[in-house]
């Protein structure tokens, strides 16, 4: 079955990684921290790996990528996802260690935790 709304999402998702940090357009001050401070020879070729890999899903559903089974480019998706997701939590650890300032360090560790989770999530669902 095709699911539209997925495909349109999956497109986004990766118009907005492209947007933000491949072309470094607008960006929240989070996103400008990821950009600036995560090393650039693992940033950009994970985020272009996973803008391939989604644009690969609604390709892959609607039977325009020969020989390719959908499942396996949606696990190889998260997977792509889930590596993005760790050079993001190495970037805050690594730069958490020095903030002195308390509200800054327990927000970055919120984040880390969140991120956590959601990278567990994501390995439940492979």
């Amino acid at each position: 079955m095709n699911n539209y709304l997925g495909d349109i999402i999956s497109i986004f998702i990766c118009l907005w990684f492209i947007k933000t940090y491949l072309l470094h357009y607008r960006m929240t001050k989070e996103e400008a921290f990821i950009v600036r401070e995560a090393p650039k020879v693992f940033l950009y070729p994970l985020t272009i790996l996973v803008c391939i890999m989604l644009i690969l899903v609604p390709l892959s559903e609607r039977g325009l990528v020969p020989g390719v089974v959908p499942d396996s480019i949606l696990k190889y998706t998260l997977v792509s996802f889930m590596l993005w997701i760790t050079l993001v939590l190495y970037t805050k650890w690594n730069w958490g260690v020095h903030v002195t300032d308390r509200k800054v360090r327990s927000r970055n560790n919120m984040q880390m935790l969140l991120l956590l989770i959601l990278l567990f999530l994501l390995a439940t669902i492979l």
